[in-house]
């Protein structure tokens, strides 16, 4: 985890200072935000045979940060870069509901984003909708029992796509308070070798991810 913060600060400083160098006055902008990360089955796919597996999670935490421009008054084009953490709490395997789902999901994710300012204000907040597509690398480390001990200790990266919409308040001078909810999900699936604790893996557990969250950020325009 101090590792994942340590990356997240540096790629927020060559961000913000690749940002700096190259602004136009009123067209470049900075973001950094942190929030809540939730979701209902965060796994769900195919195991061993195959057989059905689910894995839910506890609500965690996801920090990013973010360089965009002002392409029109109301368009702008942005790079995200995010970094989600949670803990398993329940699942299913095989129709049956496992006694235990110990362990975690984490997830960096690094998106191009479009985002579209509605030209009309709410109670003095700007609304924006918008999405992205880009690229998403998890790591499930989690040991599950129903009978038998099965860990799954891997990661693996895919295409995610991502939808969002929040608003925009102006705090100060070219700043803003931000307040955004997002869906992300993986285009395909991810695979992660899975068996028996101790032993070599007994198959490969073929799933989707998904993530909902609620973020509150500062951008600040240059």
């Amino acid at each position: 985890m101090k590792r994942a913060f340590a990356a997240l600060l540096s790629t927020a400083a060559i961000l913000m200072t690749t940002a700096t160098a190259i602004a136009a006055q009123g067209d470049w902008y900075v973001r950094g935000e942190g929030g809540y990360v939730f979701g209902g089955d965060t796994f769900d796919g195919d195991i061993f045979v195959p057989g059905d597996h689910d894995v839910s999670t506890d609500g965690g935490w996801r920090a990013g940060i973010a360089a965009g421009y002002l392409v029109e008054s109301d368009l702008r084009v942005e790079l995200d870069v995010a970094y989600s953490d949670r803990d398993t709490s329940d699942g299913q395997l095989f129709g049956g509901p496992l006694a235990v789902v110990s362990g975690s999901i984490s997830a960096w994710m690094a998106t191009a984003n479009l985002v579209w300012d509605i030209p009309h204000t709410l109670f003095g907040a700007q609304p924006f909708v918008g999405g992205g597509v880009g690229l998403l690398h998890v790591n499930a480390d989690y040991t599950s029992f129903n009978g038998a001990t099965i860990t799954v200790n891997d990661s693996d990266t895919e295409a995610v796509g991502k939808l969002f919409a929040g608003v925009a308040y102006p705090i100060g001078n070219n700043l803003e308070a931000t307040f955004t909810y997002q869906y992300a999900g993986s285009f395909n699936d991810l695979d992660f070798p899975a068996g028996p604790a101790l032993s070599p893996p007994l198959g490969v557990f073929h799933t989707r991810y998904d993530e909902h969250s609620l973020s509150l950020g500062i951008r600040y325009t240059m």
